[in-house]
């Protein structure tokens, strides 16, 4: 599943965090990031310090909106 998803733009640290939450977990943060992506254009995210851009950006954004 995460060659084919958000989850392959997720660094490795995050995702190991998500994966915590079992399968149902990783389908809403799926759904919750690819309907964030629909027509979002090029932007950046910063996060703990570190600036993510497009899909990896979108990924972390997703992070910090699951995980709150």
């Amino acid at each position: 599943m995460r060659n084919h998803s958000r989850l392959h733009h997720l660094p490795l640290q995050y995702l190991h965090k998500i994966e915590e939450y079992g399968l149902k977990g990783i389908l809403d943060f799926v759904v919750i990031s690819c309907l964030l992506d629909a027509g979002a254009g090029n932007w950046k995210y910063t996060y703990e310090g570190k600036t993510y851009d497009r899909s990896e950006g979108l990924a972390i954004a997703s992070y910090v909106l699951f995980k709150d």
